[in-house]
């Protein structure tokens, strides 16, 4: 009911179509939420309790009866007026309306839970919902996954170009979060350059998904000061309920202990907290692949098998055994259409899976940073047509 709360709060607010666009989106919203966006929006107008499928009726009878003002009157007219003037001369069935302008209630209702610079809802906010959405999780036996983001080198951004250039970073980076959310979804300020998105009724793969969305679209954004470009970069962790915890304080510490992960490994990446000390999620990678102890292009390449990848390694299998810390050249062909990435590695594991085989765990080197997006950006559509592929898999049985 929060969400939906928001989003008529912010159609009453940002209609520059005015009432035929504030209509429009309440009825759209009633499409998706039910006849509570009706409820809803005259509650947040008027302060009037109002059964669901009544409220739909005076909803549409107000924006007829706003048709009729601007016809009798030849001027435009406000929401207010209109829904003022329906209650004191057309239904005086319904008693003491208290209609207020959108931004006076604002400021009662809403103000008090935002952070002012960023306009996500702040700590305190965020401390009161996590456990309410944790105890929805719960109840409904749903899922739910919280990303803990913070800004890498934030400071050095406000000690080079002032906290006056800091604060407009957040805010740029805080509307990237809030475009690429769901209504549903609760973004809040922790604190400093920490951020915290709250996705109720998402599991781990779809969350990695948004997560690694956020995090490629504040990598590409273009910021300017001054004529100089300055590089924004963001890290997350992850954890999701009830995987990794079933309580609001361990999930946050779980996911604040991902982001530490994130950073420990060079900053601008999402990790999921895993208790096996895996910093990325792995994904089927049924290839032949080219291998060699030497450079990637090297010629006498060897070609193996893989199993498994991650944008931080590959696991491998074999009838040759290599040496643990051997540095050794790949060969990945992430999409047939495409050219092969080359990319170095170390080994840093050996086990025997039969007598003639063995599983050879590869760790990447020196990733450059168009390579490692290239990476990600196959390893999210691999997730999603898994996750696709899973509820096909689940509608049909």
């Amino acid at each position: 009911m929060e969400s939906l709360r928001s989003a008529i709060i912010k159609t009453l607010q940002h209609s520059p179509g005015g009432i035929d666009q504030i209509d429009q989106q309440v009825i759209l919203l009633a499409k998706k939420h039910g006849l509570e966006a009706y409820s809803m929006a005259l509650h947040i107008l008027t302060h009037l309790e109002i059964e669901k499928n009544q409220a739909q009726r005076l909803w549409g009878e107000i924006i007829n009866h706003h048709q009729t003002l601007m016809s009798s009157l030849k001027r435009d007219v406000s929401f207010s007026t209109t829904i003022c003037d329906y209650f004191c001369s057309i239904n005086k069935a319904i008693r003491n309306p208290k209609i207020v302008e959108i931004h006076i209630f604002e400021d009662k209702e809403t103000a008090a839970k935002l952070d002012r610079l960023t306009g996500l809802y702040n700590r305190s906010y965020f401390d009161a919902v996590l456990p309410k959405e944790l105890s929805r999780a719960k109840r409904y036996k749903q899922e739910l996954s919280l990303i803990f983001f913070d800004l890498d080198d934030f400071k050095k951004i406000n000690d080079s170009f002032g906290h006056l250039i800091g604060d407009e970073v957040l805010k740029n980076v805080s509307r990237i979060i809030t475009q690429t959310i769901r209504a549903s979804d609760i973004a809040c300020r922790y604190g400093g350059e920490e951020l915290l998105v709250i996705l109720p009724q998402t599991g781990r793969y779809p969350a990695l998904i948004l997560a690694e969305r956020i995090r490629e679209k504040v990598e590409n954004m273009d910021f300017y000061y001054e004529n100089h470009q300055i590089k924004i970069t963001i890290s997350g962790g992850l954890a999701t309920y009830p995987v990794d915890s079933d309580d609001s304080d361990t999930l946050l510490n779980n996911a604040d202990k991902a982001l530490y992960a994130a950073k420990s490994i060079g900053k601008n990446e999402v990790v999921v907290y895993s208790d096996d000390n895996r910093k990325h999620l792995r994904v089927t990678f049924d290839r032949e692949i080219s291998l060699n102890q030497g450079e990637p292009d090297q010629e006498n390449s060897l070609s193996v098998k893989s199993k498994n990848l991650s944008k931080l390694g590959i696991l491998l299998e074999s009838e040759n055994s290599l040496e643990v810390g051997k540095t050794v050249g790949l060969q990945l062909e992430i999409d047939p259409s495409d050219q092969p990435i080359s990319l170095l590695g170390t080994v840093v594991r050996v086990e025997s899976s039969s007598s003639s085989l063995y599983n050879i765990g590869i760790s990447f080197l020196d990733v450059d940073p168009r390579i490692k997006n290239e990476l990600s950006r196959y390893l999210l559509k691999k997730l999603t047509l898994d996750q696709n592929e899973n509820k096909q898999n689940d509608s049909t049985q």
